[in-house]
């Protein structure tokens, strides 16, 4: 399965053609009066709101004369567009902003300060950190969100191009006794897994660090083809901030100083595997 974000692609060529209508000198009244369209059909085609058709597209190409590779380019943006979202229909639901750029993402700099990373997370590990920040939801939306979780790690392991993520944890996180000391022993055992993969980093800011710039904030970083760094905000009200409006630039240094204070691959692995081990021998975390 191509990692194609069909939303995303609608956004490319929404930003493909607000170039092209800028670089003809036309204002968006001006584009519509020439299409015999509303204001607002320009505008919404242009924020990637509206998924228009390819005659429509054909028609929005000849008023701004684009050359022939820009329509072509343009053209592929709108086929992908159309697509079939992979987590359509069953995690529709479920599954928000984050997939459509986790999807398409070139690389992933995450940063958790109180649990293990999602795309990293078991099934039995992931259900428990859902029950406990959603306790009013019935359990079968709780199962959904588990397994769709689970099921976007797909990305991981995509032969032809997998995704490559940059995480960072604290050791709070891993020390925390979610769903008890079986489930927490699975955990980090796929953490160590994953950290063993090529394409996957994992490191541990370790508790002796004190205070440092991760604290009050998890946070994700997407770095994108043809698009500015996206930043996913955790807390509070989840949020995903476009770095063109300058916000990531902050969470980019954030991110620089957590990896400058976490230990390297190897150490981190070691320290993963010794809190397992206490897991599984005492059946607790010692403090």
């Amino acid at each position: 399965m191509p990692r194609i974000s069909p939303p995303l692609q609608q956004e490319k060529l929404g930003r493909e053609l607000r170039a092209l209508r800028t670089a003809a000198g036309l204002t968006i009244a001006q584009a519509a009066d020439r299409l015999h369209c509303a204001n607002s059909t320009v505008s919404n085609m242009e924020n990637g709101h509206t998924l228009v058709t390819p005659g429509y597209v054909r028609d929005v190409l000849d008023v701004y004369d684009a050359d022939e590779p820009t329509r072509r380019r343009c053209l592929d943006l709108l086929t992908d567009a159309h697509r079939k979202p992979w987590w359509h229909p069953q995690y529709r639901r479920v599954l928000g902003r984050f997939v459509v750029y986790e999807t398409e993402a070139r690389l992933l700099r995450y940063w958790q300060a109180q649990v293990v990373p999602g795309l990293l997370q078991t099934l039995d590990y992931a259900r428990e950190v859902i029950a406990a920040d959603r306790p009013w939801e019935e359990d079968g939306l709780v199962q959904l969100r588990a397994r769709a979780r689970i099921a976007r790690q797909w990305v991981l392991t995509d032969e032809a191009d997998p995704l490559v993520v940059d995480a960072i944890v604290s050791e709070e996180a891993l020390r925390r006794p979610v769903g008890g000391p079986d489930v927490m022993a699975a955990q980090l055992t796929r953490l160590l897994d994953a950290g063993a993969r090529p394409t996957v980093s994992v490191r541990v800011v370790p508790r002796s660090v004190g205070a440092h710039a991760g604290l009050t904030c998890s946070f994700v970083l997407f770095s994108m083809q043809d698009l500015p760094t996206i930043l996913y905000r955790e807390g509070g009200i989840d949020e995903i901030v476009d770095a063109g409006l300058g916000v990531a630039e902050e969470y980019e240094r954030r991110f620089e100083h957590l990896a400058g204070v976490a230990l390297p691959a190897r150490p981190s692995a070691e320290l993963i595997e010794s809190i397992r081990e206490e897991f599984v021998c005492t059946g607790r975390a010692l403090a």
